[in-house]
């Protein structure tokens, strides 16, 4: 019911990844004797800009508020469809969980960058960077489902 909604997250990200990866590689390959250009700054800035836009919108409150609602609704349905109302509150909020626990997990480091970089704070991001970040996603496939638990350092 709600898990395979739920897994379909992550192909949307696949799909439609997050722009700060390719932002990332498009920063890290301009010349170091441009690095201190108003050009170079100036990009650099839109692209935190965006980035941190992107992953602000990945973690708005309307994401919460679609992903209970549709998993409450779904829950509603296949209780009076099924007649089970405690099998399928128990997925409802297993669902809204594991919904939830993603959305919370998402990359939020061009949110943190663009906070410092306003702040004036323009260490080193290797400074700033939190030494070990969990990511917890649910997993559905033909014949089988699960959670994926990830760890990046």
């Amino acid at each position: 019911m709600g898990l395979h909604l739920g897994g379909r997250r992550p192909a949307l990200l696949v799909l439609f990844p997050l722009a700060v990866m390719a932002d990332s590689r498009e920063l890290d390959g301009i010349p170091e004797s441009t690095l201190g250009t108003c050009a170079a700054v100036a990009r650099a800035e839109v692209l935190l800009e965006r980035d941190a836009a992107q992953e602000e919108s990945g973690i708005a409150w309307n994401n919460h508020a679609l992903e209970i609602g549709i998993n409450v609704a779904l829950g509603v349905i296949m209780g009076y469809v099924l007649d089970d109302w405690v099998d399928n509150s128990i997925s409802a909020g297993i669902a809204i969980g594991m919904g939830e626990t993603q959305i919370l997990t998402q990359p939020v480091g061009a949110i943190r960058a663009r906070k410092r970089y306003f702040a004036g704070d323009l260490s080193s991001a290797q400074d700033a960077r939190e030494s070990v970040r969990w990511t917890l996603t649910p997993l559905t496939w033909p014949h089988a489902s699960g959670i994926v638990i990830g760890a990046r350092f």
